[in-house]
């Protein structure tokens, strides 16, 4: 059980990187240079809302650094991945980080797309986070647009590890979405925090003052977004839908 978070890819595209990135302080001085499979390390998530303690799995194909990785090595991941000797694996993971190497063929993208999609169809509704992550520095800006929608078709989002910013959607872009993706899930073993604990009514004071200001929101775009959120959260269970108010309306304010 606990929180587990899969980062796969072949060797050198960053998986070491991201979990350094997740965690802020790991220790890579005794990682063997000859493969990365099998490690795990330990990081704790804490917000005003609440405290997790993740367990960042990473795996490597081919699982000897001697071979050049190929599409068969990921197939054959996630082959493996499928058996029914790893259905407690499969059970117990919350998410997904695949790290790929952009400057590729396109026949070569092509079939790792597929492979996506395998993953996707063989967790099929199982509430996971999946995310495709690489430095798309290189890439001319059609290409990376292109690119991403393929990712998303094959079930995954697509992190740009040489972006920054936000985008129209209000969120995180680069290593800062990876942080976010995290935060925002639903950890199925976590702490709450002090904030989760109270109620809203200071919350919901700021935000009566906030609409009472004159031209400052548009009421309709609240209703609908209101009534959108109130149809996401209606099947939570009390914690989760209390932890999800406060997500809402921090996101109101934004607005305001």
């Amino acid at each position: 059980m606990g929180n587990n978070v899969l980062i796969v890819g072949p060797p050198k595209t960053g998986k070491l990187s991201i979990a350094q990135l997740l965690s802020g302080d790991l220790d890579c001085s005794t990682v063997s240079s000859k493969s990365h499979s099998g490690l795990v390390y330990q990081h704790t998530i804490e917000t005003k809302y609440f405290k997790a303690m993740i367990n960042l799995l990473i795996e490597e194909y081919p699982e000897t650094r001697d071979v050049s990785p190929t599409e068969q090595n990921l197939a054959a991941f996630v082959d493996e991945i499928g058996k029914p000797e790893y259905q407690d694996l499969r059970d117990d993971l919350d998410g997904i980080l695949f790290t790929i190497d952009l400057n590729t063929a396109a026949d070569t993208q092509r079939l790792r797309l597929k492979q996506f999609e395998r993953i996707r169809a063989l967790f099929g509704d199982q509430e996971l986070f999946y995310a495709v992550v690489g430095n798309a520095q290189k890439l001319a800006a059609k290409t990376v647009e292109r690119l991403e929608d393929e990712i998303m078709q094959s079930g995954f989002e697509f992190v740009d590890t040489n972006a920054s910013g936000i985008n129209e959607f209000r969120e995180k872009l680069g290593p800062d979405r990876l942080v976010e993706i995290l935060e925002s899930h639903e950890w199925t073993d976590i702490d709450s925090g002090p904030a989760a604990a109270s109620l809203l009514p200071e919350d919901v004071a700021r935000m009566a003052e906030s609409l009472l200001a004159e031209g400052q929101v548009s009421f309709d775009e609240l209703l609908v977004k209101i009534r959108a959120e109130r149809e996401r959260v209606k099947n939570f269970d009390p914690e989760e839908k209390e932890r999800a108010v406060r997500d809402i309306v921090e996101d109101l304010m934004e607005h305001m």
